[in-house]
Parts: C-alpha cells; structure tokens; sequence
C-alpha cells in the first residue's frame, strides 16, 4: 500500500513547477542526460544542469521523449535523454569527486517513447565495477510515461566515479538525469563495503504546502513524499512557530517543511504502530531512520518497540530540536508505547528506509586504471565501448583480442595482473622481455 500511495506523490512531485531562490549548492553533480553541449538549464528547484557530453566516452545518441509527454514529465531535464544502442556496457565517468566521501547519487530514467516503439525496456546499472540494480518500468497503465528512479548512499574510492549501463538483450539502456549530493560522512552510516538502496523519504502528517519537498527546502535535495494512514493516525502541525532557522537541527539536516507536522495515534490511549514490508526484496537487511521533534512546547515520553521486543527507553522528543534514532532490522515493524509519567501519546515526524546491499569487487588499483587507460589512448582503444568504466571489472567486459594489435603494448606498470588474452591479433616478433616482470601473470 506504501508503494502505490507514495508513487503517486511522487508523479504529483513531478507535475508541480515553482521556483524557490537558490542557495548553496556546492558539491552538486547535476547531469542533464541527452542535452546539447555546454548548454546549462535549471530545473523547478533552481538547481543548475549541465550537458552529459563531458562525461561519456564516445557512445550514446541524444534523444527527446515524445511531445505528447513534456506535460506528465513537468521537469525539463525529463525531456531529453540519451540511449545507448550500441556496445553491451557504456559508462559515465564522473570526475571532481572527493575520494573517501559520502554521496546521495540518483538516476532518473523517463522513456516518454522517445524511440516509436512503445515498449519499456529492461537493463542493468553499475556502480564502478559492482552491480546495482535492474532498470525496469513495469505495466504502462500503471506507469504510462515510463518513470524510473534509482537512488543509493554511497562511499566513494576514488576521485571520480563510474556508472554504467548494461545492455542485457532486453531493450536499449537509455538514462535521462544524473544527480551527486554530498553527505556528511557521519549520517547514514553502513558496515564496511555496504551501500544503502533508497525506498522512501516520508514525511508523516500531510505537509502543510501538500507537495513534495526536495531542494532547496532539503539542503542535500532528498525527495520528501507525505503519507498518512487515515482513521489510524492524526496529524500534529505547527506552520505558525517551525520555520527555517527556528529550530536546531542535527548533522541530517531535515527540512521545516517536514519536522513542522508529525504524526500520532488517533486513540490517544493507543501505541503508535508504523508496519511494513518491501513489496520487492533487494536486501535481507533494512536501516530505517527514524525522526523526531516536538512540534508543540509540551513533554511527552514514551517506548520504542521493534518486532515487539523493547529498543529505546524514555524517549523525550525535544522541542524544536531533532533527534534522529537508526533501528536496523528485516522489516519496520515498530510501535511507539507512552509511558505511565506521560499524558500525551507518542509522535513521529519523519521515518527514512534504505535497504543495505554488498558491493564486495573492489574497483582497480589506481597504478593499474592508470597504465590500461595510456594503452587505450596509445592504440587507439578509447571508442571501443567495452573499454569504457573500470578496465578490470565487471568481469567479462575488457579485452585485447580481436583489437587489430600489430605489437604488444607495455604492460610493466601491471603489476597485479593475472590474465592476458592476446589472441586474434596481428602479432609477430619475439615474446617481448617485460612479460618475465609480470610476476602475478599465470595465464598468458
């Protein structure tokens, strides 16, 4: 039921056009996919785009969805895009970025038949060498344009980032936005080598402008959609004393928009009860965040329970100050119990889910990124569309045979590889003297 509700938010996201001032958006990466060179667009939230030209290799072809669907896709950078026909991976490469941060990266694929043929296509993306998820768009009834989103947290290991799509004989992979948004390193915290998968930013309580926020009412652009379970919960609003900048906030930085409303139980005397589980599984293990902030100058405390067994005691929301608590677990099923001192009932302002997914390939040695690209550049390699991302992963897609070499290039700099296929090429002369100083090579 979350899912249904919350996908129709979001589409009334996407038809809602207003322009805020802009702020501060340094560390933004804001990728208008499809669009021509250095050109530069802003979109409802006075977010500045670019171009995608500088940040693909040589492949893709622009597109533009039809014109029947600019109206359903309000947001400009929804109307172009850029498929990739040819090649099985084709890859973005994203530079300028701070190696060992934190970044909200998000995809945003409108298919708008850009193409005639009326049908939604299915792919993969990857994040550097490491599978992410499979692009998929489900029933056109329910989904007419063809909307889709990815969204993940993740810490990046390099200087630049790869994302790449992955043709899997299902249609043409096709991505239309391209959005970073740097975190701060201790919010949204996963075990070593974990990525956190977005499900929902929900802001409990109708919000009190009745459309989704993102930036700049959210510094780090998350897309906030409301929800409430009528006849269950009631609303707590407070629009008159909660604006920006009268409330402490913590190092998540809600917006007001949000931590203005909460919710509570509609039976005073009840516990809070929040239940759910994903439609679709993409981890055994969820981390929800949950929000707080008293939104009227009273006292209330109560318990948290998850899975019925006791988690926090004598929670205390305070006043116009947020306290955000993690509980990791299988699914949400978590209730809020007052305590006997208290004579209000529990509250919520805000509840964030994220499924927790493994990304065990390492990305390649930079010594060894840095020697494959000199012999792309040397022999000419670079427009070959399975040379493009990490050379060394994901498995299968970077090779030297059938690449038309007349002589072996160098690989000395190489010093951790293990494998050499030189086959079907146009090699003769002596075996060069380097090879010997391979000392990890066993199957050449």
């Amino acid at each position: 039921m979350w899912r249904t509700i919350l996908n129709v938010a979001f589409l009334a996201f996407l038809v809602h056009a207003v322009v805020l001032q802009a702020r501060d958006q340094s560390g933004f990466i804001s990728i208008d996919c499809g669009a021509p060179a250095m050109s530069n667009s802003t979109d409802w939230t006075d977010i500045q785009y670019v171009s995608d030209v500088g940040f693909i290799i040589s492949s893709g072809v622009p597109k533009s969805v039809k014109s029947d669907f600019t109206t359903l896709f309000k947001q400009q950078q929804l109307w172009t895009l850029r498929n990739f026909p040819k090649g099985r991976r084709n890859c973005y490469k994203i530079n300028n970025i701070t190696m060992g941060s934190k970044y909200l990266i998000r995809l945003e694929f409108s298919y708008g038949n850009y193409d005639g043929l009326n049908t939604f296509p299915v792919f993969d993306v990857y994040l550097g060498v490491n599978k992410w998820d499979t692009v998929s768009f489900g029933a056109a009834n329910s989904n007419p344009g063809g909307y889709s989103i990815r969204e993940i947290i993740h810490i990046v290991s390099q200087e630049y980032i790869n994302i790449c799509l992955v043709n899997t004989g299902l249609g043409t992979p096709f991505i239309s936005i391209i959005d970073l948004r740097p975190l701060k390193n201790d919010t949204y915290s996963a075990p070593p080598g974990g990525s956190l998968v977005t499900y929902y930013h929900v802001n409990l309580g109708y919000p009190y402008n009745n459309y989704s926020n993102r930036y700049e009412d959210d510094p780090y652009d998350r897309s906030w959609i409301y929800y409430i379970q009528q006849g269950e919960w009631v609303q707590l609003n407070n629009s008159s004393t909660i604006t920006a900048g009268t409330f402490s906030q913590n190092d998540y930085q809600l917006p007001e928009a949000v931590m203005r409303t909460a919710i509570t139980p509609a039976n005073a005397s009840d516990p809070l009860k929040i239940n759910w589980r994903p439609q679709v599984t993409i981890s055994d293990e969820y981390y929800i965040y949950m929000h707080f902030m008293e939104v009227n100058n009273q006292t209330r405390e109560f318990n948290i329970f998850v899975d019925g067994k006791p988690f926090y005691e004598n929670l205390v929301p305070p006043y116009l100050s947020t306290k955000t608590i993690t509980v990791v677990s299988n699914a949400i099923n978590i209730s809020f119990h007052k305590t006997s001192r208290s004579t209000l009932p529990p509250i919520i302002n805000a509840i964030e889910v994220y499924g927790l997914i493994q990304f065990y390939q390492s990305d390649t040695f930079q010594a060894d990124v840095d020697a494959i690209t000199r012999i792309q550049s040397v022999y000419g390699l670079t427009t070959r569309e399975e040379w493009q991302g990490d050379p060394c992963g994901p498995a299968g897609y970077t090779n030297l045979f059938f690449t038309g070499l007349t002589g072996v290039p160098s690989f000395s700099h190489l010093t951790v590889l293990e494998t050499l296929d030189l086959s079907n090429n146009d090699l003769n002369g002596q075996v060069p003297e380097f090879l010997s100083q391979l000392q990890n090579l066993k199957i050449l």
